[in-house]
């Protein structure tokens, strides 16, 4: 069951190729090498969860993408109403990654599904961000 629970993380992991993709087919843009970083780390952490270096390198790349996700937003959205949105989507998947942590620690099952959603809202929020460059 294990086994299971990190092919699903790995996979949703693997949704963030998707907006990378996109924004260096369609926009030329550097952003690509930050969203394929953030998903090679987060795949190989949910391949090997036990790894505490993998965890480090996957929340490393992670922060730093959330912290540049917030100001470009900041900077690339053109309007108020989409800023308060993208930085809302922050809010939105920080209390679901929040979320994940705690019922983790409290052996109850429901974690994965939080994490499963914490990752589809970054996904969302890429392409929020990458559709408007």
């Amino acid at each position: 069951m294990e086994l299971i629970k990190n092919y699903i993380l790995t996979l949703s992991s693997s949704l963030f190729i998707i907006p990378g993709t996109y924004v260096l087919i369609y926009k030329k843009s550097i952003f690509s090498i930050i969203t394929y970083s953030v998903s090679i780390a987060s795949i190989n952490y949910w391949l090997d969860p036990s790894n505490q270096h993998k965890l480090f390198y996957d929340k490393l790349t992670s922060y730093t993408a959330c912290f540049l996700y917030i100001v470009n937003s900041l900077y690339y959205m053109p309007t108020i109403k989409l800023k308060i949105i993208t930085i809302m989507s922050v809010f939105l998947y920080y209390v679901f990654y929040r979320l994940s942590c705690h019922l983790y620690r409290n052996n109850n099952p429901n974690w994965l599904y939080a994490h499963f959603f914490f990752h589809l809202l970054v996904n969302l929020s890429k392409w929020l961000l990458y559709l408007n460059l």
